[in-house]
C-alpha cells in the first residue's frame, strides 16, 4: 500500500479553513450587518416585517425577503403619489425589476436612468414609463447599497461579493414612487417624485451615514 505524502497537509488545511469561512458566516451563524446607525428611524418599528405576519406583510416577506418595510402615499396638486420603502438582505430581490412586483400593469414601455444632482453628489434616478392605457404612468425608484445610491445594482454587488462572503451580508433599501395621471401631467409627475427620492435619500444620509 502506497503511503500518502504529508508534504501537502498544511497548505490544503488552510485552504480548507478558508473554504470554511464563508460557509460558517453565511449558513451556520448568518452574519448580517445593518448600514443603519439608526434603522428605525428610516423605516417605522411598526413596519417590521416578520414571517409569521400576515396579510401584505407576508407578501413583503415572500416576494422581497423583507427586513423592513413600509407603504404609504400623499397628494400633490391634485394627484396622488404612491410610495414603497424596502429594505432586505437579499439584493437581488429589490433590484431585478420591482416595479414588476409592485405597479399593475406589467406592459412597460421604456426604462432608464437620469442622474440628478444633489448637494452630496449625483444621484442616479431609475424610471419606467408605462403605455398601452388612456392614462400615464410613471414609477421612479433609487437603489441603495452599503451607504451608497447605484445606478448598476448588478456590478454593485458583484464588488461587493469578496467582502461580503467573508464579513456578512449588508441590506439593499428601495425608495420607490408611482402616480398616475392624465398624459399631460407627466412632466409634473416626474418632477414631484424625483423631489421624494432625493429627499428620501437625504433622510437614508441622517439615518444610516451622517
Amino acid at each position: 500500500m502506497t503511503q500518502l505524502s504529508l508534504r501537502y497537509v498544511r497548505p490544503l488545511s488552510a485552504c480548507f479553513l478558508l473554504a470554511l469561512i464563508p460557509v460558517v458566516v453565511h449558513s451556520y451563524i448568518q452574519v448580517d450587518i445593518d448600514d443603519c446607525k439608526v434603522p428605525g428611524s428610516l423605516v417605522p418599528e411598526s413596519a417590521q416585517a416578520s414571517d409569521s405576519g400576515g396579510g401584505r406583510s407576508a407578501w413583503m416577506h415572500e416576494q422581497f425577503h423583507s427586513s423592513q418595510w413600509h407603504e404609504g402615499s400623499f397628494y400633490r396638486d391634485g394627484l396622488r403619489f404612491d410610495f414603497s420603502i424596502i429594505r432586505s438582505y437579499d439584493a437581488k430581490r429589490l433590484y431585478h425589476r420591482p416595479e414588476y412586483a409592485l405597479v399593475q400593469p406589467h406592459i412597460v414601455n421604456s426604462l432608464e436612468i437620469e442622474w440628478v444632482r444633489t448637494d452630496s453628489g449625483a444621484l442616479p434616478i431609475h424610471r419606467a414609463y408605462y403605455g398601452g392605457t388612456d392614462a400615464s404612468i410613471l414609477v421612479a425608484y433609487l437603489l441603495v447599497y452599503r451607504s451608497s445610491a447605484i445606478g448598476n445594482p448588478y456590478w454593485a454587488q458583484l464588488r461587493a461579493a469578496p467582502v461580503e462572503l467573508f464579513s456578512g451580508r449588508r441590506p439593499m433599501t428601495l425608495f420607490l414612487v408611482q402616480a398616475r395621471g392624465s398624459p399631460g401631467t407627466l412632466r409634473e409627475m416626474e418632477k414631484v417624485e424625483q423631489e421624494w427620492l432625493v429627499s428620501s435619500w437625504e433622510k437614508y444620509g441622517s439615518a444610516c451615514t451622517y
